[in-house]
């Protein structure tokens, strides 16, 4: 028998049964060290880049939404005004709140670009550090955008289903990730719907383009145990392009062409005389509605099984959803299953790459410390551990030279490792969950997966180039 080369197919458990199903959930969990490989780790820190900046740019060109309290404030609205009114008298402006929030937001920027000149060159101490005092209120106080707030939102309650799970609260895991799943699209689509087309559409984009490369790197090592390179794993993103893209769009045109019609047969109840018909077909558009929340919610529960439909079988779109709902709606609780599995993994992952991270900066905030100049351990921050998203006193980094910022943007990539860690589970324990439902569902074995299209993948040309110097020989 010829010893097994890296790129040969591995042998993964049978479906079915305690021992199968033991198998699979071990598989499933291997995802969180999978993860951490520095290739996956880079295109998630890649992608979740584009994402930020992304973000930022909606929040450069629309009006703060939110005060404070955040995206999951009772009243955002009241909240905000709250917060500027607030704001108003922490700098002693006469400018009314009910003036327009674009002139309100102008008077504390030039208020705040006044105050950062005091603390950077008051010669008197005492007008300094008054000046660093009221700053640090306005930042407190500030209105935020609406990605700021999502993120913000995102990261706490992500934060908040970690520890639960390593603290053994089921509860707590479960509401936190709730907030994630639910409150938080709800939040945005009640206080903020353009949010989804500016920043929704082409995140989804994004996603897809990478998350097709980060899936099929996961699917060939996890099925032929082949290590795909970033520029082959390019190459497949590239030839599927459109079909990556459109996959996680289909449900959601689906769901919005119902709700639109019932949205239509919703004008009639403002028709005197006509609502009377209206509020007597009143069960139609709320079966349209019923169908479009059924399709969202399908969506939902199988979204980590698309990309994975697309990169493994080679399918378009419509092709990769009927699959991804073939295995929701054939293999329901082993999907169930084999997610809790893989979300308490996950945490375990998150956790270990946090403490990395916390560690990693703490290390150098205190070492640098004895040789270098004050500013720098502000440069660097501090992080608590599992605060996500934590950044440096940027207040302190007023008085600090250019190279502080450089520094910063350093340690915030090191910060964010953590949310380049999540990205790259996601889509590999997405591809390990989608293979053990397939198998479970028609009988195909996981190591088969479709060829990539396009260029022959460098590890499948090193194993050709092996088997024809075996034959000459």
């Amino acid at each position: 028998m010829e010893p097994r080369t890296d790129d040969a197919p591995r042998s993964l458990p049978e479906g079915g049964g305690p021992r199968g199903l033991w198998a699979e959930g071990v598989e499933v969990a291997g995802s969180a060290v999978a993860a951490m490989h520095p290739r996956r780790l880079l295109l998630g820190l890649l992608l979740l880049l584009l994402l930020v900046e992304t973000g930022r740019t909606y929040d450069r060109i629309t009006e703060p939404r939110f005060g404070p309290a955040g995206l999951l404030a009772a009243d955002p609205a009241a909240d905000r005004a709250t917060s500027l009114e607030a704001l108003l008298a922490s700098i002693g402006s006469q400018t009314a709140r009910s003036e327009e929030p674009a002139k309100v937001l102008g008077v504390i920027e030039a208020e705040v670009r006044r105050l950062g000149e005091v603390a950077s060159t008051a010669s008197d101490d005492a007008a300094r550090k008054a000046a660093i005092a009221t700053l640090a209120e306005i930042e407190r106080l500030r209105p935020r955008g609406t990605f700021e707030a999502t993120s913000a939102a995102v990261a706490e309650s992500y934060g908040g289903f970690v520890r639960a799970v390593i603290t053994l609260r089921g509860r707590d895991a479960a509401e936190s990730l709730g907030t994630v799943l639910f409150r938080v699209p709800w939040s945005i689509w009640r206080h903020d719907r353009m949010f989804l087309i500016g920043v929704g559409v082409p995140s989804l984009v994004l996603l897809g383009i990478f998350g097709g490369m980060l899936a099929r790197i996961a699917a060939c090592r996890f099925a032929r145990r082949q290590w795909l390179s970033v520029s082959d794993a390019a190459d497949f993103a590239a030839s599927s392009a459109l079909r990556l893209v459109s996959a996680p769009f289909l449900p959601v045109i689906a769901a919005l062409v119902p709700l639109g019609v019932a949205a239509l047969l919703g004008l009639l109840l403002q028709v005197p005389l006509v609502d009377a018909v209206g509020g007597i077909a009143f069960g139609v558009p709320l079966a349209l509605s019923l169908f479009a929340a059924i399709l969202l919610l399908g969506l939902l529960a199988s979204s980590l099984l698309v990309i994975p439909a697309v990169t493994c079988e080679d399918a378009d779109a419509a092709d990769a959803l009927q699959r991804a709902y073939a295995c929701l709606f054939n293999q329901p609780l082993r999907l169930l299953g084999l997610v809790v599995v893989g979300l308490i993994s996950l945490a375990i992952g998150t956790a270990v790459v946090d403490g990395v991270a916390v560690v990693t900066l703490g290390l150098a905030s205190s070492s640098l410390a004895v040789s270098t100049p004050d500013w720098v351990p502000a440069a660097i921050g501090s992080r608590g551990w599992l605060e996500f998203g934590g950044g440096g006193a940027k207040i302190d980094l007023l008085l600090a030279p250019w190279s502080a910022t450089a520094i910063s943007v350093w340690c915030t990539l090191a910060r964010w490792l953590v949310g380049a860690y999540v990205l790259a589970w996601i889509f590999d324990g997405g591809v390990r969950i989608y293979l053990f439902l397939r198998q479970a569902t028609d009988g195909t074995r996981p190591e088969e997966i479709a060829p990539a299209r396009g260029r022959v993948p460098q590890g499948d040309r090193i194993a050709e180039a092996i088997d024809a110097a075996r034959r000459a020989r």
